[in-house]
């Protein structure tokens, strides 16, 4: 059901059985209803349990408020080091920009951080009817999305986990509940984003009595300045030539002169002065977001929410978004969370025990 159509399980069950009747597909999208039902309800009450071991209250907020955490960063001097290399790499004409470059070093942080990768997925909704003269004249659905919030949590030599949940909300408090199952108070937490202004605003509901920090998605970062710049200029040519440049800039962590390049822009060429308005101002609201890409690649940093987009992939896209498929919530959702269980290898545990670790697993080595 997880990969293939329910018709198409459907096919397969009936013929094993010989008995065509003796299952319709609306049985088996209950069937994984109820049994994501059961799912949330129970890592809804491994949740609750770790927020009063660790003496959080409901919603996964600290009673008492804990000692500040201090980022831990890599030192100045590896960092100079892997700066040095990184500006031999370099052409030649920003080459003095970077020398005189002053390095934030909370910006590059220490091996001892668990990363959370997030993202939203939605796939077609489902109308409540099925032809157009069956609905009731005048009424309209605003929502026309199935949406999934998905976080993947990440630490150095252990493998990925997914977590899954219909709202944002929901699925940091599960992230919240799963970073004190895992004992990880003690280390650097980051998130990776795309730059959505309500998802920082929902992370920092959740996470702001803690020392926390974002790096903008470097693949999202590029689409917001391509789509600006596309709205902005007159000419697509010069659009793509202002947009390398940009490129080459905002990749090294030159905010300044990537923001000095679009305020240059001659007015003959501006068609939508708004736009690049716009763009300057995203910039500069995400000034602290932005580190020197190059320099994080170089150290061996990630860049990118890319694995949050693999979840997605894996949990709603893949299985959701063909042709002529569409769902309602409660499908989509269910659907979503019996695939997390095969991501995070817990199928085997929830089928013998109906429970979960909850826990990152060890590499093999």
């Amino acid at each position: 059901m997880c990969k293939s159509t329910y018709s198409h399980i459907r096919g397969q069950i009936t013929r094993q059985w010989r008995q065509p009747k003796s299952l319709t597909t609306s049985k088996l999208q209950n069937e994984v209803v109820q049994e994501s039902k059961k799912i949330s309800i129970q890592i809804e009450r491994q949740s609750q349990e770790t927020f009063a071991e660790q003496s959080f209250d409901k919603v996964g907020q600290p009673i008492e408020k804990p000692m500040a955490k201090e980022w831990e960063h890599l030192p100045l001097k590896e960092l100079e080091v892997a700066k040095k290399e990184m500006i031999g790499n370099t052409s030649e004409d920003l080459r003095e920009l970077l020398e005189k470059q002053v390095l934030i070093e909370s910006q590059y942080e220490a091996k001892n951080t668990c990363y959370a990768s997030v993202d939203d997925v939605c796939c077609k909704r489902q109308k409540d009817y099925r032809k157009e003269h069956t609905a009731k004249k005048g009424t309209t659905d605003p929502l026309k999305r199935v949406y999934n919030s998905v976080i993947r949590v990440q630490l150095a030599d252990y493998e990925d986990y997914t977590l899954v949940h219909n709202t944002m909300g929901g699925v940091l408090m599960l992230l919240m509940a799963f970073l004190l199952n895992n004992k990880l108070l003690n280390h650097n937490w980051l998130f990776l984003v795309d730059g959505q202004r309500s998802m920082k605003k929902a992370i920092l509901h959740q996470f702001g009595w803690r020392n926390i920090r974002f790096i903008m998605d470097w693949y999202h970062l590029l689409k917001k300045c391509r789509g600006q710049l596309s709205m902005a200029l007159k000419h697509k040519d010069y659009s793509k030539e202002v947009l390398m440049e940009l490129k080459r800039r905002l990749w090294y962590g030159l905010h300044e002169e990537a923001i000095q390049w679009l305020e240059d822009i001659a007015e003959d060429k501006i068609k939508n002065e708004r736009r690049l308005y716009e763009l300057i101002e995203y910039l500069n609201r995400h000034r602290e977001s932005l580190p020197n890409y190059a320099l994080r690649k170089q150290l061996g940093l990630p860049n990118s929410s890319n694995p949050a987009e693999n979840a997605n992939n894996q949990l709603v896209s893949k299985r959701q978004k063909h042709n002529g498929m569409s769902w309602t919530d409660k499908g989509s959702q269910g659907l979503a969370k019996l695939i997390s269980l095969d991501l995070n290898k817990e199928r085997h545990l929830w089928l013998t025990a109906s429970k979960f670790a909850f826990r990152f697993r060890k590499k093999a080595a």
